[in-house]
């Protein structure tokens, strides 16, 4: 079964455009009146103004009796929902006699299709979404507004054939196991289209696709129109309806406020390294020297019960090596670290349906080993930028996230000491790779020994006060252990 504007093009629509490139080619230059024409996409659950700027339409009209094509790249308009603005400055267009069906118009919607655009907006609450559809509770069809399901089914389709496998592709691109679906990452029908054939349409709307019904460079063709129905008739042929593949739950009746989504009204697009606010805590300062083992725990306090959730981490691979992760006893989500974006993502949502078995407290350790000196460590470890916490609770509604990212330990490579005086009393910070007994050697600048002192110190990192009754002047602390010294300098004032 063809869609309206395809079966018009193949009835003859190609016959006409073959006579149109004859007869411009046989006809002198000169160019037809230049009008102003705005495309106006509206889009079914994202607009402009939150941050889509990524895409754009081609226009061009190929005027018949005087060899003349145009090409103006739309640039994108910010405007209110629920229009994105596609405005082309110029458009030729016959105008010797304003009835004369001359001008034969081409369309065609661009994505840019990269790795941001396809996974921006696809979320945990999508994969539970999608799951729900596939048990039917709720199917697409029941989900507010019920018009769009349509829609809903072109968004959930990551391969051009909806069915469970697209679950799978989803996820991975949540997982960063892959950047883009096998589908552009925007889709777009003709709204007039699909307001003249809306039972086909709810029926098999992937026919309606433009991507699916044509192909780059053509796009939709738009033969033998007058300038008259081109000025009059707007709407009917430069609106578009777009729709995100893999955001299926961007607005509903629910409380669904998920802010991996860009939605009118709703939230943000995440770019670059734009850090959003979270109501969960980050890493405190803390320096680490290279091949120290740090070990991560992210802490879950909510007592919701869970039905999906997202957790992204971001540390560069040139900063840290992964050595393990270890989920608490029971607990097995889906997890992906890629070295080579920096992501760590942890991803869970529920199949059956029912409340996710979710432990509280610790939920993941995670070791990894620095490979040079960190100055401060919550600088080079924080939740990912471009994502964000998400908790999915009962009725799909959004929960705060109440998680902490914590380092549990520090074990050093080697016994490494420094003296600390930004306090009351100044410190011997002692880093050991074990637990074990030590000796600590305080010389002043003559070479005496002014005291010695044994201390039993914890793998990690130890502090001691240092004696507060010597002189003012420059001491030498020489640290020893059985295998190991470590020489530093105090300068007391």
């Amino acid at each position: 079964m063809k869609s309206k504007f395809n079966s018009l093009f193949n009835r003859g629509g190609q016959i006409l455009f073959a006579l149109t490139l004859t007869m411009m080619m046989m006809s002198t230059f000169s160019f037809g009146q230049v009008g102003d024409f705005t495309i106006y996409g509206e889009s079914l659950w994202r607009n402009q103004g939150y941050g889509v700027e990524n895409h754009y339409f081609q226009i061009e009209n190929y005027v018949i009796p005087e060899m003349d094509s145009w090409y103006v790249p739309s640039d994108p308009v910010t405007d209110e929902c629920p229009y994105e603005v596609y405005t082309t400055d110029y458009m030729p267009l016959y105008t010797d006699d304003y009835n004369d069906l001359a001008n034969t118009i081409k369309i065609w919607p661009y994505s840019v299709n990269n790795a941001a655009d396809y996974r921006n907006g696809v979320s945990s609450l999508d994969l539970y979404a999608i799951s729900a559809h596939l048990l039917s509770s709720p199917a697409f069809e029941s989900r507010t507004p019920t018009e769009d399901a349509p829609y809903r089914y072109i968004s959930g389709d990551a391969d051009g054939d909806f069915d469970v496998d697209d679950i799978d592709m989803i996820q991975d691109l949540i997982l960063f196991l892959r950047d883009d679906l096998d589908r552009n990452s925007w889709e777009w029908v003709h709204k007039d289209e699909v307001e003249e054939a809306e039972e086909r349409f709810e029926e098999t709307p992937y026919q309606f696709v433009i991507s699916e019904n044509w192909s780059y460079p053509e796009g939709i063709i738009l033969p033998a129109l007058s300038t008259n129905q081109i000025m009059a008739d707007n709407d009917k042929y430069f609106t578009f309806r777009s729709t995100k593949i893999g955001d299926i739950t961007a607005t509903t009746n629910l409380a669904i406020t998920s802010a991996n989504t860009w939605v009118c009204g709703n939230n943000n697009y995440f770019a670059g390294n734009q850090l959003e606010t979270r109501s969960s805590r980050d890493l405190s300062p803390l320096s680490v020297r290279i091949g120290s083992i740090i070990t991560l725990g992210i802490l879950l306090d909510n007592d919701e019960d869970i039905y999906a959730l997202e957790l992204p981490l971001f540390f560069s691979d040139e900063d840290f090596k992964m050595i393990d992760i270890d989920f608490h006893e029971g607990y097995t989500p889906l997890w992906h670290r890629n070295s080579e974006k920096g992501s760590l993502v942890i991803l869970d949502f529920s199949k059956s349906l029912e409340a996710l078995q979710i432990p509280r407290g610790k939920l993941v350790e995670i070791k990894i080993e620095a490979r040079h000196n960190i100055s401060d460590i919550s600088k080079s470890i924080r939740w990912h930028p471009n994502r964000i916490i998400e908790l999915v609770g009962e009725k799909e509604t959004s929960l705060e996230p109440e998680v902490t990212l914590e380092v549990l330990d520090v074990l050093p490579s080697e016994l490494y000491v420094e003296v600390r005086t930004g306090m009351a009393i100044p410190q011997l910070m002692v880093e050991s790779p074990k637990d074990q007994q030590i000796q600590v050697f305080v010389f002043n600048a003559n070479g005496q020994a002014v005291y010695t002192e044994l201390h039993l110190v914890a793998k990690g990192q130890n502090n001691f006060p240092l004696r507060e009754d010597l002189i003012a002047g420059i001491y030498l602390i020489n640290v020893q252990s059985e295998h190991q010294h470590f020489v530093t300098k105090w300068t007391k004032s």
